[in-house]
């Protein structure tokens, strides 16, 4: 089959670009392009666990029952990576003030996770300072103002002041893979993605799962003949003309991994996308960027946004805590650079292989440790039994460093697991 794409259109003057099932054309040319060109991966990595409570970087966070953290995980994957593709893999690390230091020592009390330490290059973006609603800034004590990370669309300014761009071009890459670091489930330099990614020239190649119903995220749509994303609380639901949600399209074989071992695990069979009560794809920050594009928005400006939130000052000698909004932060959105693309994708690829972020503490139901170690458990349990392994009430758990995509599981084949197991 032709590559090609299913336009959608949810609502007017939107348009929703679905890829069709070409995963194995991808994954060809994503090959081909992985051995003649040098990769990197960037992780943004801003953030701090304090909805976790933890005032370390989110990616020091050790999820539960795994006794792994986020940042393992990932570090795993990279190493992997390097071995099945048989590559050196550059990995940029974004960092902010308030995790610059700890992310550093982190990595360096667990020895750069068996990575190299000149594969690994940490910059730091930029900072806002928080105000009230008054426009007047707060203070964090008596000197100093109270501060935030500039959000993820700080990432280009940060490349270009701290000169990332050179060491891109030194090391002869081309093309960036970005993702967030609070996604355990994040999967980097997948061929299919990139085969797609240079099939198609695309500035900037997205993935996107199917939203669920009252999920908040930001969802990808057509306006102006551009892809944005836009938050779902801004979308009129209601603009939906009649048959315009009755598409059926595959979203799976495009999100097949390199390993041929989980061609079936990704079939049509498996995982379908119905575009129906809620035709909306959600951004899950994963994106695949050209340097050229990426150095280009360095030098654009790009909208600031306003976030209301609960923000701790300093006043009469101590830290006051606000229980309510009291002011606003400043952000730079990262996909804000998309109108300034003449070629944008977006790739839909299944939510169970590829998307459980880590946003909340245990007092929320959605997005929390425990979720997320559910949800590595559910992918790995589609692994095994894939490998012919039995699963019997327990969970499984294969991390990065046993396998990426499903391969080299073939000796679990005939074995049955009757306790929880993190497989080594």
């Amino acid at each position: 089959m032709d590559p090609s794409y299913q336009k959608v259109t949810p609502i007017l003057p939107y348009t929703n670009i679905i890829l069709n099932n070409t995963g194995k054309f991808y994954r060809k040319i994503g090959d081909e392009v992985i051995q003649e060109n040098n990769l990197c991966v960037l992780i943004l990595c801003g953030g701090q666990g304090t909805r976790l409570g933890s005032a370390d970087p989110k990616g020091c966070y050790v999820l539960p029952d795994i006794n792994h953290s986020i940042f393992s995980i990932h570090m795993q994957q990279i190493s992997s990576l390097g071995k099945i593709y048989s590559k050196e893999i550059l990995l940029l690390v974004m960092v902010s003030e308030f995790t610059d230091h700890k992310t550093e020592e982190y990595f360096k009390v667990n020895q750069y996770f068996g990575l190299k330490r000149e594969n690994i290059v940490f910059f730091k973006q930029e900072s806002c300072i928080c105000k009230d609603f008054n426009e007047n800034p707060y203070f964090i004590d008596e000197k100093n103002f109270a501060r935030s990370p500039n959000g993820n669309g700080g990432l280009f300014k940060a490349m270009k002041d701290n000169d990332i761009f050179s060491i891109l071009r030194k090391r002869n890459i081309e093309f960036v893979n970005v993702t967030s670091v609070d996604n355990v489930l994040a999967r980097v330099l997948d061929p299919i993605m990139i085969g797609c990614y240079k099939h198609h020239k695309f500035d900037v190649l997205s993935k996107s799962v199917d939203r669920l119903q009252n999920e908040n995220v930001g969802i990808f749509v057509m306006k102006d003949q551009k892809i944005i994303i836009k938050e779902y609380s801004e979308v009129n639901v209601d603009g939906l003309k009649d048959g315009e949600t009755q598409t059926t399209t595959t979203s799976t074989s495009n999100s097949s991994s390199a390993n041929s071992s989980i061609t079936e695990i990704t079939s049509e069979s498996s995982f379908s996308s119905t575009f129906g009560e809620n035709p909306f794809q959600a951004n899950i920050c994963n994106h695949i960027f050209s340097v050229n594009f990426m150095e280009n928005i360095s030098n654009k400006t790009l909208p600031i946004h306003r976030a209301v939130k609960k923000i701790p000052y300093f006043e009469d000698g101590k830290i006051i805590k606000p229980k309510e909004p009291n002011g606003f932060k400043d952000e730079y959105f990262i996909f804000d650079c998309f109108v300034f693309s003449n070629n944008c994708g977006v790739m839909n690829v299944p939510r169970l292989l590829e998307f459980s972020p880590l946003k909340n503490g245990y007092d929320k139901t959605t997005d929390n440790p425990r979720t997320c170690v559910d949800d590595i458990s559910k992918r790995s349990r589609l692994y095994m039994e894939k490998s012919g392994a039995k699963i019997v009430n327990c969970r499984i758990f294969v991390l990065p460093k046993t396998s990426v995509f499903g391969e080299n599981l073939e000796r679990f084949q005939g074995k049955t697991f009757k306790k929880d197991e993190v497989l080594k």
